[in-house]
């Protein structure tokens, strides 16, 4: 009529509720004593629960002292819902009165009467467990798919808090793996239940689980457990990325649709090397318009592994109250076989990344069928794109890291030229043939390309090399250099500045060339990778706008532009015959005046509520300092040059001063830009954007990671930059 809890029975017998606890206890866990009333007593009691008094009234009952008793019905705790708190639970039972105890199981069974008859529960099993004198209990969750367990505790016993009628203290516990210790810093109780966590889950599988736990001051119990049915809401943060540097401020709605509708495929590059990393939580997250990388799922991938947090500071920008985690000793070693697949894949990345840009290059070009078929090619594309330049982040990130604490990532740097730089040093015969004949120079202040052989031919040259570059490039709505040459015209009429050649390599530099070597390799690789992916979007831009060409002539679109406007999803319809009538339009650009109104910092909570960002940086305006971390050395006072496209590139007049160019973000298309400028601030960025990497390769002094910079100063504006931070000079 009754089994204890521990002895196995309970697993053949039991509901999952009751099967879990009894697992548990047998496996060594700390589960409170106690045993289960089988809902095949129930029925041999024909309901009366004063039938069962003789075993109630048992030593080993009474030796319990004061109880809990829980439903533990097969209604309860499955994979579909759990039913927590439909079913009634008595605490405080004194187990010696088997009169009060006998009252105790009648009322957990008669509360199944009140449900939905269609819905009451089969089985009825009943669970009486010794109660722990709690000094602090509460709940617990666990979820595979995140490293830190989430926990809500109270003083004393949490049957408040279970109710909603008591709030509880709420953190996060990282999660233990095999012989790691707890975190230092907690309290003792959090310690115990932090490894009490772990023993869950070596236990019962890594799954997601929803625990209630009470500690007597010495142990920590297991009280329940059940699967989470639904994932918790996380304080997940968004950044902005190196999305700033290769796309407008607010891009496309095609754009935006595109990369987030790639954000879990993209994520699964890394799946294929650790399948236990998280499968459900998206790389990619719109937020007003535009496309965020979940910053959160790329720190924890790095503690996943056991690597420090600080490689995604150094790659991306730091957040200013993100604490940095250390690496884990123990999880590295257990990680080492994924760690090594990946060195292995960092040996060859050079070359893959090769052949990934030439398979760009000709998939771009396949026949593709309609707007669906070119959509679906474009999502393919992007998704190769992007998870080859994961490859080739991973080679880079730990020596760059490792030369920029040594001071000499700079140094080292000024010695490479990239695809991307090369867009900007390529322009200087341009130049010098524009400077020396006053007809040419007359022409391209008209925005017209010079008529004379020699230019023609040097003309030709640039766009045949770089012509698929441009402002921007990675929003497929954006024109390339080919298509509208205007800015590089303009930037032909002003002279480059002075570059000096670079310095002796100092000793520490020399040390260090065989760490910078496949570093660099990488680097340069990159940029090809970036350069050919440029090229195969160039290609699908041309055969979308033939595409929108065609919809306008039939009446399925009103202009071409207005396909911009669509997402992904919406273009593909076209196929069909869905038409975006002019009203569906309107809406759609009010939306997008009111998304351009949006100021995002670098780091933002996934549940922003875009409305409460639009204004100016909250504590950036106008201040006299901007702190940010140092790119390249140097010290320069000049005027600054506030700017938010390069496609708008018209630099102030500085008279003879030299010029601070102060942005969001530094991007490939902005080379017509570059030689232009004296300096740069960034207010995103980090070692491996490629904006740091050409102004790197210039040798241009530089700060990024400087939230607040383009508020702070307005164009005209006499500054300094030194020390890794921009001053107002007022």
């Amino acid at each position: 009529m009754l089994t204890r809890l521990g002895i196995g029975v309970a697993a053949e017998l039991a509901a999952p509720k009751a099967a879990r606890l009894d697992a548990a206890r047998r496996a060594g866990l700390p589960v409170p004593e106690g045993v289960v009333i089988p809902d095949e007593a129930r029925r041999a009691a024909a309901g009366d629960a004063s039938a069962l008094a003789p075993w109630l009234g048992a030593p080993e009952i009474r030796a319990l002292d004061t109880v809990a008793v829980r439903s533990a019905f097969g209604a309860e705790d499955g994979a579909e819902g759990s039913r927590a708190g439909q079913f009634v639970t008595r605490l405080g039972v004194d187990a010696t009165d088997t009169d009060a105890l006998t009252a105790a199981v009648a009322a957990v069974w008669a509360s199944a009467e009140d449900t939905d008859p269609r819905s009451a529960p089969q089985r009825r099993d009943v669970l009486v467990m010794r109660q722990v004198q709690a000094q602090r209990a509460g709940v617990a969750a666990t979820e595979r798919d995140h490293p830190d367990d989430r926990v809500e505790s109270v003083a004393g016993l949490a049957d408040a808090l279970l109710a909603g009628t008591q709030p509880g203290e709420r953190r996060e516990l990282t999660k233990l793996v095999a012989g790691e210790r707890a975190d230092a810093d907690l309290p003792a109780w959090a310690a115990r239940l932090q490894r009490l966590l772990r023993a869950v889950r070596a236990t019962l599988g890594e799954g997601d689980w929803d625990l209630e736990w009470a500690d007597d001051g010495r142990t920590c119990w297991l009280v329940q457990v059940r699967p989470l049915t639904a994932p918790l809401v996380r304080a997940e943060r968004l950044t902005v990325g190196n999305h700033a540097e290769i796309l407008p401020p607010l891009p496309s709605r095609f754009t935006t649709t595109l990369i987030a509708s790639t954000g879990r495929t993209l994520f699964a590059w890394y799946r294929r090397f650790d399948p236990t990393l998280p499968a459900r939580r998206p790389l990619v997250v719109a937020l007003g318009g535009r496309p965020f990388l979940n910053r959160s799922l790329l720190r924890d991938l790095l503690r996943h592994l056991g690597l420090p947090t600080a490689l995604l500071r150094d790659a991306m920008g730091a957040s200013a109250d993100e604490p940095e985690v250390a690496a884990r000793p123990l999880r590295l070693v257990a990680k080492s076989p994924v760690l090594a697949r990946l060195g292995l894949r960092q040996l060859v990345v050079s070359r893959s990344a090769a052949r990934r840009g030439r398979w760009l290059r000709r998939r771009a070009q396949q026949p593709a069928e309609g707007f669906a078929g070119t959509v679906a090619r474009a999502q393919e594309v992007y998704a190769g794109l992007v998870t080859e330049m994961f490859a080739l982040a991973n080679a880079m990130s730990l020596p760059t890291a490792l030369l920029r604490r040594a001071g000499v990532l700079a140094e080292l740097s000024r010695r490479q030229e990239t695809a991307v730089t090369r867009a900007a040093t390529d322009l200087e015969p341009l130049r010098t043939l524009v400077a020396a004949d006053p007809a040419r120079t007359a022409a391209v202040q008209a925005g017209t390309v010079p008529d004379d052989p020699a230019f023609t031919a040097a003309w030709q040259a640039y766009l045949t090399t770089h012509g698929h570059r441009g402002a921007y490039e990675s929003d497929l709505a954006r024109p390339r250099w080919i298509e509208d040459p205007t800015p590089l015209l303009a930037s032909l009429t002003q002279l480059p500045r002075t570059r000096h050649e670079p310095d002796p390599l100092s000793w520490r530099a020399l040390a260090l060339w065989p760490l910078w070597v496949p570093a660099a390799r990488a680097l340069a690789a990159r940029e090809r990778l970036r350069s050919d992916g440029m090229r195969a979007f160039l290609t699908l831009r041309l055969r979308l706008l033939a595409l929108a060409e065609d919809a306008v002539a039939d009446g399925r679109l009103p202009s071409v532009d207005d396909l911009w406007l669509l997402t992904v999803a919406e273009v593909a319809a076209l196929d069909a015959g869905w038409s975006p009538g002019e009203a569906f339009l309107a809406v759609r650009r009010a939306e997008r005046a009111r998304q351009a109104r949006y100021r995002f910092p670098a780091v933002v909570p996934r549940d922003a509520d875009p409305e409460e960002l639009t204004g100016d940086d909250a504590g950036s305006h106008r201040q006299a300092i901007v702190d940010g971390r140092t790119l390249v050395p140097g010290t320069v006072r000049g005027v600054a040059w506030v700017l938010d496209d390069a496609a708008d590139a018209v630099p102030p007049a500085t008279g003879g001063a030299r010029l601070v160019l102060v942005a969001r973000a530094l991007e490939p298309g902005w080379a017509p830009v570059l030689a232009r400028i004296d300096a740069v601030v960034a207010e995103t960025g980090g070692d491996l954007s490629h904006g740091s990497i050409v102004v790197r390769e210039l040798g241009l002094p530089a700060i990024t990671d400087a939230p607040g910079a383009t508020a702070a100063v307005a164009t005209g504006d006499a500054v300094e930059l030194r020390g890794g931070a921009l001053r107002r000079l007022d």
